[in-house]
């Protein structure tokens, strides 16, 4: 699913006459807003388990795709992206943590 918005989104957002530098922007904010979820991963996925790390991301995407296909405006994009640290930041630091857990049981 994170390619329909890596692959795409960008075009998409040149088709609502977005310029290259908005594109960029975007990818920047993206990047920004995850580093404060990747470095706070671990505790969180020791506050709130395993179970709602995989049903949180799933939601924020949800709601993350249905705002792309609401986008009128292609400024409004880096409202959006913010949501990007809760579907992939929040995902991915604690699912690395939890594989670290499983394999040093074994």
């Amino acid at each position: 699913l994170f390619s329909t918005i890596d692959g795409y989104l960008a075009l998409y957002i040149l088709t609502l006459n977005g310029s290259t530098s908005l594109v960029g922007t975007m990818y920047g904010t993206a990047c920004l807003v995850d580093i404060p979820f990747f470095y706070w991963s671990d505790r969180i996925y020791q506050r709130v388990g395993m179970k709602w790390i995989l049903f949180g991301p799933v939601f924020a995407y949800f709601i993350r795709l249905c705002s792309y296909s609401f986008l009128y405006n292609p400024n409004l994009v880096l409202c959006i992206e913010p949501f990007h640290a809760l579907t992939y930041a929040l995902f991915w630091g604690p699912a690395v943590t939890f594989v670290n857990d499983v394999l040093l049981k074994n």
